[in-house]
Formats: structure tokens, sequence, C-alpha cells
């Protein structure tokens, strides 16, 4: 992962440095902040503080031992005491930090986004070029849309296998041969790290089941195929009978302004306790798909039960981005859980 700290630790201007906290078994637990502020012209004294959250906790704020301020170290890396709840001890240089939190390993980089120095702050923005816009997350617990901006900003949203939906902000850090995103969601007890190279391999996704970030946002094209499993054990959770050949499955998408549509089919009914399917066919409740310029994509459809002789519908929300011509995304099933869809 990140490399060794080595340099001096700048000492002229405001710092900002991002990080995670690793597992002697690789496992992602959380992210650090420290913010350290321009040292005193006469003591040489610099206020730093910082921020520790780790899964399922509370974030907790950080200050340098003794008083919250240091000397910065002008001949080689810096290392600081942070307390408060936690003791922290990170190393601070010109481009990296690295520390311990108990038996956990601290990893990081100075985030040159939020540089005073306007070359440096270029310099990290002209990296970013060919990833800004919409990537798609991939693991084996669900899909995400990642988006990531000017300045580094990036925004993760998704859902999880368990139905527990993803919304959170981070900040891009550049290394030497790699841009990296440390996410920490404590709702959901879990962080993780996006890596994404500068140049050769492919992007991952590590802490989260090790997936995959795939491609740039493309355009979802008329005809292509909305699919979602019908064989999932998923449907098994909802009462009753569920109804899955009539899901919307392998159904062409028509296009319609911003709008991308599947052909709504007549309405599933029951009479007098029977099962009447005479106009029925796939995509019952006319499932529709918004998509957006940034490649994203979200509708909604309901899948009917057959509980004791009473049609009874569960609502099942659909999001997603759309990958080159694929639209990757998530089917959330209400009180079940969520499965994977694809418009290909």
């Amino acid at each position: 992962m990140y490399g060794s700290v080595t340099g001096a630790a700048p000492g002229a201007a405001m710092s900002e440095y991002n990080g995670y906290v690793v597992d002697a078994a690789g496992n992602v637990k959380g992210t650090v902040q420290v913010k350290v502020g321009k040292p005193n012209a006469k003591t040489g004294l610099a206020a730093v503080k910082g921020s520790l959250l780790l899964n399922g906790a509370k974030k907790v704020n950080l200050k340098a031992f003794g008083n919250g301020k240091v000397k910065i170290n002008a001949n080689g890396p810096t290392e600081i005491q942070l307390v408060g709840g936690e003791t922290v001890v990170v190393t601070l240089a010109a481009n990296g930090m690295s520390g311990k939190l108990g038996g956990n390993v601290i990893d990081g980089a100075r985030n040159f986004f939020t540089s005073k120095d306007k070359a440096e702050a270029n310099a990290a923005n002209a990296l970013i070029e060919k990833w800004l816009g919409s990537l798609a997350m991939i693991w084996d617990g669900g899909n995400a849309n990642v988006t990531i901006a000017k300045k580094g900003k990036v925004r993760v949203k998704g859902t999880l296998s368990s139905g527990t939906k993803l919304s959170v902000s981070a900040q891009l850090l550049v290394g030497e041969e790699w841009l990296c995103v440390p996410v920490s969601f404590p709702k959901a007890n879990l962080s993780f790290v996006l890596w994404l190279p500068r140049s050769t391999g492919n992007p991952a996704v590590v802490g989260l089941g090790d997936g995959a970030v795939v491609g740039k946002a493309g355009t979802l094209k008329a005809g292509a195929k909305f699919s979602i499993d019908k064989s999932a054990a998923l449907w098994k959770k909802l009462p009753g009978t569920v109804l899955a050949t009539y899901l919307p499955s392998g159904v062409s998408v028509t296009q319609n302004g911003m709008k991308w549509e599947l052909p709504k089919a007549g309405k599933i009914a029951m009479k007098r306790g029977v099962l009447d399917v005479s106009k029925a066919g796939e995509n019952p409740s006319g499932l529709k798909l918004t998509y957006k310029k940034d490649g994203t994509f979200k509708g909604s459809f309901k899948v009917y039960s057959d509980i004791g002789g009473k049609l009874k519908a569960t609502t099942v929300s659909v999001s997603g981005v759309v990958i080159g011509s694929t639209g990757y995304g998530t089917a959330t099933i209400k009180g079940a859980g969520s499965l994977s869809i694809t418009v290909e």
C-alpha cells in the first residue's frame, strides 16, 4: 500500500493529512485526519489537531500532546503524539503520514488538493482528469456509484446487500504511483479504501470484500436489456409465493427523452382466490429508469406475492451507474435485502 515516510515535514504553511487504520491482517478499521497549522514566527510551534473514526465508533477529536502545539522538525519527519480518548502516534513528512494505534498501523498521505501552494494543488488536480465523473464500485456486498469531482472531492453512494445505504464524502489523496480514497461509514460498521492507479493496474476496493472499481460513466442506449436474477434466494424471504415469472428481466428499454422505460404489461389480479394472468407479462408494474448525464440511473417497481389467495405488492427500488454501455446497479427489495442488476 503506502510507501515509507521520508523527507522533511512542510513547515512554512498549513498542511492536511488523511489516512486509514489497518490491522495486522490488512483489514481497514477506520480513518484518520491530521491538520497542522502555520508555525508561529517567534516560537516555531504549530497547532496540530486531528480526528479518528473507527468502525462502529463515534468520531474522536484529537490534539497534539503538550497543549496542542508541536515543533516541526525541518530536517526530517516530525513525530507527533495525539490524544483525545485514544492515543495516536503519527509521523508527518513532506508527502506522507504513518503511525500506530495500539496494534494497528496508520498509513496516509498529505492532501495536496488543499495545499496553499498553487503549484502543488494544480499538479494534484491535473492527475485526476481521467478519473473525473462517475465510476462504479462493485463487490460481493453490493454496488455503489463513485463520483470524483475537481479538487479531489469524492462522493460514494450505493446499497449493501443487507439493504444498508451508503452515502459518504471523502477526499482523494496522491501518492507516487496511485490515487487513494480512504472512506469510513460508521453506520454500517465498515471502512474501505479505493485505489486508483496513476498509470498501470486496475482500480480496486480494499477492505470491503476486495472489489473492483469499473470504468467511466457511459450512455444507456435504446434497446438495452434490463436483467434481474429471478432465481435468487432473496425472493424467498418475501411472504407467500412470489410471482417471479413476472419480474422485469430481459426486457428491452426504450428511450423517451431523459427517461428509459420498460414496456408495461397488463395487471396481475386475483379473482375469487384464483390468479388471473391473462393480460400479464414481464414488468407488470411498469418500471421506469430515470437516467442522468453523470451516468447514474434510478427507478422502482413492484413485485407481487400470492398470500392466501390475495395479492400483496412489495416495492423494489433500483439504482446504479452506466459504465460504457452497460448499467451496473442494485435492486433493493423492501424487507428482504439487495441483489445486483444489469442493463446492457
